[in-house]
């Protein structure tokens, strides 16, 4: 005990030597980073696992899902359209993460192969990955060159890049089958990464896919799928003026008939 008290005393002294008491902060165990890094490897594993599953049994769980609604073909129908989305979408990723090594090589960036490898994985997040890219490339130029023009040449590059893939060539190239509206996009996005996060962000668009077209082929789920379309002004247009038109000759199927 004796032992103990001199500790206590010289550790009292300590604290004191400049005349005044020491706090001493006791962090959380959970605001570590070793405790949130252990997270997300837990739920990435978790996720990679659940894929590998439903890549291999996948097929026979929709053939069940078919057998007890009813709806096997449609259930075909929404796994080929999403299957043909992602293998689309991977190759205009990975097109678009060579232009961009490019673009970094030309204009001196560091690493350029890398630039590329990470503009295609993020660009698997519709809109927020350009703008992440964008800002990252900005950080590393700015810490890299001296000069304004230096700086700017690859982050105008990249951000050029990530807008020509997302309005020009990636509309073109799936069709107004998987046009979608950008703000039902952005709030579907938001909405898994809050979820999920970084994973549920990854799976946004191919879920909002498969549930569009699974929407569509349900009458009481129509309204979704053209809330999610991006309907033109001249359909709107068009079926403004024909519901407005008292003199347009009626539907055979929809118009009454005459008693016997």
């Amino acid at each position: 005990m004796d032992q103990v008290d001199d500790v206590t005393k010289k550790i009292e002294a300590g604290g004191r030597q400049d005349g005044t008491d020491r706090e001493v902060a006791v962090k959380d165990p959970e605001d570590s980073p070793i405790v949130g890094m252990k997270d997300t490897v837990w739920f990435l594993g978790v996720v990679g696992v659940l894929s590998f599953l439903f890549l291999c049994h996948g097929r026979s769980i929709a053939v069940c899902l078919g057998k007890l609604t009813g709806m096997g073909d449609k259930i075909h129908v929404i796994g080929s359209d999403v299957s043909r989305y992602l293998s689309t979408i991977t190759l205009i990723n990975a097109c678009l993460g060579a232009a961009i090594a490019l673009a970094m090589w030309l204009t001196g960036m560091p690493n350029p192969l890398l630039w590329g490898v990470v503009g295609a994985l993020l660009n698997f997040v519709p809109v927020l990955g350009a703008l992440a890219g964008t800002l990252l490339i900005l950080i590393v130029a700015t810490l890299s060159f001296d000069t304004p023009g230096a700086i700017a040449l690859p982050t105008l590059s990249y951000f050029a890049l990530t807008a020509t893939e997302g309005n020009v060539l990636t509309p073109m190239i799936l069709g107004k089958r998987f046009n979608i509206n950008p703000v039902i996009v952005f709030l579907w996005l938001c909405l898994w990464a809050w979820v999920w996060g970084v994973a549920g962000a990854l799976l946004a668009v191919p879920l909002l896919v498969a549930v569009q077209h699974f929407a569509s082929s349900l009458q009481p789920l129509n309204w979704f799928s053209e809330l999610c379309g991006s309907c033109s002004d001249e359909s709107v247009e068009g079926g403004e003026s024909g519901a407005s038109d008292p003199g347009a000759a009626p539907d055979p199927d929809t118009a009454p008939t005459a008693p016997g």
